[in-house]
């Protein structure tokens, strides 16, 4: 028997353009990684839509412009933040990279300002923010179940549209509230339907072993029964309690093996290994951090030889580890003092929420996918793709009616700030657009590229990553035509990389393997190789590449104690292996 759709006819007012438009784009960041050849290019296309998603937001917010930026405490509280993450950001020693974020994962300073600018848009729009996000909430979470079907029957990992089943479970969470709303705009849905869907979202994320995420939505799901049935007030409350007491019991019975590793306390997983390097990483430069999302040049600058033998060391690829917390991201991106700001905002939200509640408005279900998205949040990295939808949600958690008089900034300053929000939304979009097309290199891809990513260098000077990808492919090209190796354009590119990035590991490596290319003096080879040590002294391949140019110079004590540090631990990296087989044959020819 067919889903009945009550009331179809009762289609609400029409929404406005731009508010429609912000939506789809929230809603299509879900799906940029579907295609993706790598991890790079599905951030790369997720930084795009919420380049747009942000331009959209500038664009709906002018075409309201009374009270173009509220002024209150939460506001206050939310651009001291901003402001103080700016400041990290000039300080950090590698600013672009902060402005935009590590390679694959692209949270830095801008991402902030687009779910910011989001966030204002879907708040300004009140009422109907929340309209359109009830009429495409069970909508898309039915496209998540059956993606997410579709894998399983094909054997294929379960993530639904998304990179991994966790950030799946983020996409659901926040979505989930809105399909269980009381009113849920123009798709009036049958209560029982409406359930359905909602139980097949949460046995979905079990399935698909997004565990953190199914515990909240079966919290948030066992609550919207019990409070809408017909129970007493006392029955009510003692029924949430068990359903509260029962839903920490199973985060803990399921996710203690994913915190610890084993069933066993004296094991420790990962993610605590993460939390101890971003805490020794914090001691490190308490007050400014190391910039928006700087986790990994954090990392790298504590992970030691000495942490690897006590057991509690990170093995570290370009821009791809995060911590796995979103306070612990705060405090080792901004210090002591941006965590207070980030915390003080917090406590304003959810007073805003409470006056809210007491006003009379149903805030429940932005709260709770707030809520419940910020719990995934403590164990799991904060998507890109779910992000601009997140934002969105926010704003819907803060939606109110018209403003007071005398609540907003100056005009002036308002158009400012959102020409400001326009230029942060178009350096997104424009700089991810670029990278985009250069993340793939080699013999075969790089020589057509090659006037891309010179062109690119120009477009973007203060972008490290751009210039080390302009040399990564001047140097296929190099290998492979000598004429071009004879102006040694890729070893002009990425000394510009590292004097733009002054804490990125993997760039001083290449920086050393296009010297000893170049045939360049052993001392300026070694300095090189020195130098990207000094900045990560646990690099496993950089470690075992400098073993074997001290065999070949004759220096083997050197080149074995070398060894010892680079096989600490196991890298995963595809060339380490390679890589330390040819140091160990190099030691075998000498004496």
């Amino acid at each position: 028997m067919g889903m009945r759709v009550k009331s179809a006819v009762s289609t609400p007012r029409a929404l406005p353009q731009a508010l429609v438009a912000l939506l789809a784009l929230c809603v299509v960041a879900l799906v940029v990684t579907v295609g993706a050849r790598q991890q790079a290019n599905a951030v790369d296309g997720a930084l795009i839509t919420m380049g747009l998603v942000a331009l959209v937001a500038v664009l709906g917010l002018a075409s309201r412009p009374d009270a173009l930026v509220p002024r209150d405490r939460l506001g206050i509280a939310w651009a001291a933040f901003l402001g103080w993450a700016l400041l990290c950001a000039l300080v950090s020693g590698r600013v672009w990279a902060s402005l935009v974020g590590e390679v694959t994962s692209l949270l830095g300073l801008f991402t902030l300002v687009g779910l910011t600018l989001a966030a204002a848009a879907a708040a300004r729009f009140g009422d109907d923010a929340r309209r359109a996000l009830e009429l495409v909430a069970p909508v898309a979470v039915f496209v998540q179940i059956a993606a997410t079907v579709a894998q399983l029957a094909l054997g294929a990992r379960p993530r639904g549209t998304l990179p991994n089943s966790t950030y799946l479970g983020e996409a659901i969470v926040i979505l989930l509230p809105f399909v269980l709303a009381e009113d849920p705009g123009g798709l009036r849905l049958e209560r029982r339907h409406r359930l359905w869907l909602a139980g097949a979202a949460v046995i979905t994320l079990a399935a698909a072993g997004s565990r953190t995420a199914a515990l909240a939505a079966t919290g948030w799901f066992l609550w919207a029964l019990v409070s809408r049935s017909g129970l007493s007030r006392a029955l009510k409350l003692a029924a949430i309690t068990l359903t509260v007491v029962t839903v920490a019991l199973g985060a803990f019975t399921f996710a203690r093996g994913e915190v610890l590793g084993t069933a066993g306390i004296e094991t420790l997983g990962e993610r605590p290994r993460m939390w101890r390097t971003a805490a020794l990483a914090a001691a490190g430069r308490p007050l400014v951090g190391y910039g928006p999302d700087g986790f990994t040049a954090g990392g790298v600058a504590v992970t030691t030889p000495e942490l690897a033998r006590d057991g509690g060391a990170l093995i570290f690829r370009p821009g791809s580890v995060d911590p796995h917390n979103l306070a612990v991201w705060v405090l080792v991106s901004t210090g002591v003092f941006g965590l207070g700001l980030f915390a003080w905002a917090l406590v304003e939200l959810v007073l805003r929420w409470r006056r809210a509640f007491r006003d009379g408005r149903d805030v429940a279900p932005g709260v709770f996918a707030v809520v419940g998205a910020v719990a995934v949040f403590l164990t799991a990295p904060a998507a890109l793709q779910v992000l601009p939808l997140f934002g969105y949600v926010v704003g819907v958690s803060l939606r109110r009616g018209e403003e007071r008089s005398g609540t907003g900034v100056p005009r002036t300053v308002g158009w400012v700030l959102i020409g400001a929000g326009a230029l942060v939304a178009l350096a997104m979009a424009g700089n991810a657009a670029t990278r985009l097309a250069l993340e793939d290199h080699g013999a075969d891809v790089s020589p057509a590229k090659v006037g891309l990513a010179q062109a690119a260098t120009v477009w973007w000077p203060f972008d490290a990553h751009l210039a080390h990808l302009a040399s990564l492919h001047w140097g296929w090209t190099a290998v492979a035509d000598p004429t071009v190796a004879m102006r040694q354009p890729d070893l002009v590119a990425i000394e510009r990389a590292v004097e733009l990035d002054s804490r990125d590991p993997f760039v001083s490596l290449e920086h050393a393997r296009t010297l000893r290319f170049y045939g360049a003096p052993d001392e300026a080879v070694e300095g090189a190789f020195l130098e990207t040590l000094r900045r990560w002294e646990l690099f496993p391949i950089a470690r075992a590449e400098y073993a074997t140019f001290l065999a070949r110079a004759g220096r083997t004590d050197e080149a074995r104690a070398q060894l010892d540090v680079a096989t600490l631990v196991e890298d995963p990296h595809p060339r380490f292996a390679a890589t330390l087989q040819t140091a160990r044959d190099e030691l075998a020819r000498r004496p």
